[in-house]
């Protein structure tokens, strides 16, 4: 006869029996079991350094260095950032050389605010890289992104050996945002320097900051 005390302990080694048959792949990660998932931060990469890397990497796998290339690619893996296979041709010069990027526009999300900042290149960067460097590092969509060079747009697909520019170009980035209206009747004073303008004056003709009203 089995009693009471027996059953009751028969049945709770049949629990414990069955809580350890439960897998480590089962159970709920610790980050999980609090009020917030812990998500790892992304570090924002300077569109310098992406541009650099991207280079880097394509040249790794030319080399077979696949050590280097898997690390770095592990590195965009993490930081999410997309990049697309295409054919690869070869390069004859490849060394990189700074260009100057200055900024236009209605609005202006990135501190340089206007004043010149050098970018990294290679001869066969393309504008479309810019682009994508921009929008990983500024979050400027490129949609929104008109580079100009020599006085012309500079279309996605041209390289730098395309636009025929070296050393010390000046690029000029247009960045569409939405604009401002202003409803203003008369003279306007700018908030910066206190200079009167006119009521047509988009500008201020002292220090070319915009009206604030």
């Amino acid at each position: 006869m089995i009693s009471a005390n027996d059953s009751n302990s028969q049945s709770s080694i049949e629990d414990t029996d069955e809580e350890s048959n439960i897998s480590d792949d089962t159970k709920i990660p610790y980050e999980m079991t609090g009020d917030e998932i812990d998500i790892p931060a992304i570090n924002v990469v300077p569109a310098k350094e992406l541009l650099l890397d991207t280079q880097r990497l394509s040249k790794y796998i030319q080399e077979g260095d696949e050590i280097a290339a898997a690390r770095l690619a592990s590195q965009f893996a993490a930081q999410n950032i997309r990049l697309q296979a295409k054919a690869l041709q070869k390069q004859n010069d490849e060394a990189s050389f700074a260009i100057q990027v200055q900024l236009d526009g209605d609005e202006y999300g990135i501190d340089q605010n206007g004043g010149k900042f050098p970018i990294d290149v290679f001869r066969f960067t393309k504008v479309r890289e810019l682009r994508a460097a921009f929008e990983f590092a500024y979050q400027y969509p490129p949609s929104n992104q008109y580079f100009f060079v020599n006085g012309c747009l500079a279309h996605d697909d041209s390289t730098m050996k395309d636009l025929n520019v070296g050393p010390n170009s000046l690029f000029i980035l247009f960045v569409l945002s939405y604009p401002r209206t202003f409803n203003r009747t008369g003279p306007w004073t700018c908030s910066a320097c206190n200079t009167r303008n006119n009521q047509h004056q988009q500008r201020c003709l002292t220090c070319t900051a915009k009206p604030t009203d």
